[in-house]
């Protein structure tokens, strides 16, 4: 079999991986907002576990995706 025929066979599974991302990217961004910005990887993996979601496959790649961010140090 061709490439090509992979590739096209491959499609329904990379719809189905991009709207999964798309759905979890949109739980993180719920989390970060919801904790003001406090959360980080760690923090925002955790409540996802707790959700019942599997962050570990999707957050490094998503870390890259969605750019670097951060929040400057607070002067308490």
């Amino acid at each position: 079999m061709s490439r090509l025929y992979r590739w096209r066979q491959a499609g329904p599974a990379r719809q189905a991986r991009a709207e999964e991302e798309a759905a979890l990217t949109e739980k993180i961004r719920a989390i970060h907002t919801g904790s003001k910005g406090a959360y980080g990887v760690s923090r925002i993996a955790r409540e996802l576990w707790e959700e019942g979601a599997s962050p570990t496959r999707w957050l490094a790649g998503l870390r890259v995706r969605l750019g670097p961010h951060s929040s400057e140090r607070a002067d308490w």
